[in-house]
């Protein structure tokens, strides 16, 4: 009877933790608390256990690089908290070099996301873009950014559930890495 190994163990529980992620800010539009916190927990307790101090550092360092990647889209209303204390708990899972490639990925499956978001509701792409451009056309007629003052109708705006994107992308490297193709070194070695 074989044993698993440590380097699967964290994995095998951030796979069904992302589904789950995904599920439930789609159904919910946010990320509970509840998966977060004991995700980060875990990791950080795991990687102390096998590696003592250098894993905590490990942990705490991609905790603390995935919280501030998605703390300005947080700060300007971009995505909720859960969605910033969820790349949190993935960087204290895969540490500081994991959780940017994954945020990487993370943003170009965001970005096809928003974009099918938008072909699928193209009533209210339409009014975007006309927004943005009266804006930009302000901006270079008056030399001054003016926000737009009209009432903008959040029932039909599309939700965009970034846990589905956070999902995508932290699979995408983990299983990229898997296979053996470390993104980290083909991107910045």
């Amino acid at each position: 009877m074989s044993t698993l190994q440590p380097e699967f163990i964290l994995p095998l529980l951030l796979f069904p933790a992302l589904i789950f992620a995904a599920l439930y800010d789609l159904r919910y539009q946010k990320i509970p608390n509840l998966l977060n916190f004991p995700l980060a927990l875990f990791a950080l307790i795991y990687h102390t256990a096998f590696t003592g101090l250098n894993g905590l550092a490990f942990g705490v360092t991609g905790m603390l690089l995935g919280t501030a990647l998605f703390l300005p889209p947080y700060i300007f209303g971009g995505m909720g908290a859960g969605d910033t204390k969820l790349m949190g708990a993935i960087g204290a899972v895969l540490g500081a070099k994991g959780v940017f490639v994954s945020a990487l990925f993370t943003a170009i499956f965001g970005g096809l996301y928003a974009v099918l978001l938008l072909l699928v509701h193209r009533g209210y792409a339409r009014t975007l873009m006309q927004r943005t451009w009266e804006g930009l056309k302000t901006l270079v007629l008056v030399r001054r950014y003016i926000p737009d003052s009209s009432p903008q109708s959040t029932n039909t705006s599309p939700r965009l559930c970034y846990g589905i994107a956070i999902a995508l992308g932290t699979l995408t490297h983990v299983l990229l890495q898997h296979l053996g193709i470390d993104v980290w070194n083909r991107l910045f070695a």
